[in-house]
Formats: structure tokens, sequence, C-alpha cells
């Protein structure tokens, strides 16, 4: 029981062994993609070897291993999309203006969400050249369920900022500079 305990503890630490290997570099997802028939298989057979005998055992390890190595392959590779296309439709939507610079996955760095940590970013409180800018932040780790992103819901869950700025003031009619930026366009 201890060995095998100790075998299902080891295979769920390959998800995590992927993400550092992906962070590194090692692996990248055009790799992961091309090869994932063969990481299937490789999960299968580590599964078959350490649950007893039988066929549901060995599933019941492998699918949990492999949806969390697929979810976080997906998110490697379209997280930039995910962010561009979110911020594209916040100044659609808003009379402020939204910039941000590069992305990656960070499954720590907004634990238990799954974060895509975003560098750069800047909230002006228009889209004139000449606005003011309302937050000046290095890093925001956006936190997303695990579940809202295999549906495709991309509802923020948190939101960790590090390293910025935050300018609120209170214009000569009360109102914001935030209420300003998130007053709808529409």
């Amino acid at each position: 029981v201890t060995t095998i305990s100790f075998a299902n503890g080891l295979i769920f630490e390959l998800p995590k062994l992927v993400y550092f290997l992906t962070k590194i570099g090692l692996l990248t997802p055009d790799f992961m993609r091309k090869y994932r028939k063969h990481a299937i298989v490789l999960t299968l057979i580590l599964s078959a070897i350490i649950t007893p005998p039988d066929v549901t055992s060995q599933v019941l390890v492998a699918l949990p291993i492999i949806l969390v190595s697929c979810v976080l392959l997906y998110i490697q590779a379209n997280q930039s999309n995910i962010i561009q296309d979110e911020i594209a439709n916040l100044n659609k939507d808003y009379k402020g203006f939204v910039t941000v610079g590069k992305s990656k996955l960070s499954v720590f760095g907004n634990f238990p969400h799954i974060s895509i940590k975003i560098d750069d970013v800047r909230i002006y409180e228009t889209k004139e050249n000449t606005a003011s800018s309302i937050m000046d932040v290095q890093d925001i780790y956006v936190g997303f369920s695990l579940i809202d992103i295999i549906s495709g819901k991309y509802d923020i869950k948190s939101l960790l900022v590090e390293n910025g700025v935050f300018n609120i003031v209170i214009h000569a009619n009360n109102t914001t500079n935030i209420q300003n930026a998130l007053a709808t366009t529409i």
C-alpha cells in the first residue's frame, strides 16, 4: 500500500515537472502537441505499473493527470491570445484604455487559482494620448478557476498586484478617474 501511495504521489507530480520544463524552455507547446500521443501512452504505462492489475484503477490514475496536463498545455499555448482578446474587449467597451506587456502561465503565483502573470499593466482614464495614468503596475497575477478555463469562461477569481502605483483622482464634478475609465462607451 505504501509503495502504491508513493508511486501515485510521484506520477501526480508529472504536470508540475512538465510546467517547470516548459518554463525553463526545455519543452515547448509545439513539441508537446507533436508528442502528446506518446505522453498519453507513457502516462497509461506508468499508471499500469503503479496500480493493481485492472483497467479501472489504471484509468482512474491516468485520467486526471492527462486532463490537467492538457489544460496546462492549452493555457500555455493560448495565454497571449486570451489576454489580448480580453484587453481588446475592455478597450472597446469602456472609455478607459488598458495596455499590457508580455504574459506567462504561473501555476503557483496565485495559488489555488491557475494564474497568468501579466507584465507592465497600465490603465489610463481615457483613450487620448494625453490621458493620465490610473495604474502602472509591473506584475499582475490574474487568477482563474480550472473549471472555468475548461468550460471557456475567463471569469477572474483573484488578482495579485506587485510593484506599482495606483493614482485615484477626484475631479471637480465629484467623479473619480476610475469611474470615468469604467464608463461604458455605449
